[in-house]
């Protein structure tokens, strides 16, 4: 935490900013399981314009190249049936408000905590054997076969966890920790 009182001040607006935007597309996602093209374009305005708030021209730079990393990875991962197409654009607006810098540990603790979330609805469902089987076969046929294709969930699936609100759980939990740490 080298950085001036004024920029510490910045980031912690655009910190605020961050988690007020994420709130509001994790109850979308939530209620809605979908999460609107508008309010990611919203969303990668509102992140490019704090990055340029905080760090100046080169703001800009750590968020486009944040988020065309994320778009790429997020691409790659609906192509092969990990994600929805809407997680994967929520994914580029994580890069764009985060960084290059800092969108690794940000949506490392996401995914973290988005594991936990999803194993504990799957133990109250009583699936979690029954899942992991299914990953298990999954990836034994892989390996066996030589051959990648996606993994596909079961339409009928009595467990629908949306993304964004899990990570939005997990950003949370994060800046959290960096807010106690900071002022420790």
């Amino acid at each position: 935490w080298n950085l001036s009182k004024s920029i510490m001040n910045m980031y912690i607006i655009k910190n605020i900013v961050f988690l007020v935007l994420l709130a509001w597309l994790a109850y979308g996602d939530y209620k809605y399981y979908k999460i609107p093209n508008k309010n990611i374009l919203y969303g990668l305005v509102i992140g490019i314009l704090s990055m340029l708030f905080v760090y100046g021209i080169k703001g800009i730079r750590l968020s486009l190249l944040g988020g065309v990393t994320f778009l790429i990875i997020g691409y790659i991962f609906w192509k092969i049936k990990i994600f929805r197409a809407g997680d994967a654009k929520f994914l580029c607006l994580i890069g764009v408000f985060e960084g290059f810098d800092d969108m690794w540990m940000t949506i490392s603790i996401a995914i973290i905590v988005s594991g936990i979330i999803a194993t504990v609805m799957m133990v109250k469902d009583h699936s979690l054997k029954e899942r992991l089987t299914k990953i298990g076969v999954y990836f034994k046929f892989l390996f066996v076969s030589k051959n990648f294709f996606g993994y596909w969930s079961d339409e009928n699936d009595r467990i629908k966890m949306p993304f964004a609100t899990t990570c939005f759980i997990g950003i949370l939990i994060y800046k959290l920790c960096l807010a106690i740490n900071y002022l420790l």
